[in-house]
């Protein structure tokens, strides 16, 4: 099943487990608990 949404943060929540995209490609993936606590996700996603 895919969930597709543009608010990563409320996505991240969501699921289990996710993948990232930009311009079609997957720029990170992980288990989504990982993915809300890195430094990258923070700064690029999430204004942190």
């Amino acid at each position: 099943m895919a969930f597709i949404e543009e608010n990563v943060e409320l996505a991240l929540r969501v699921v289990h487990r996710a993948s990232i995209l930009e311009s079609g490609r997957t720029i990170l993936e992980g288990p989504s608990a990982d993915l809300l606590a890195s430094a990258e996700v923070k700064d690029i996603f999430l204004g942190h």
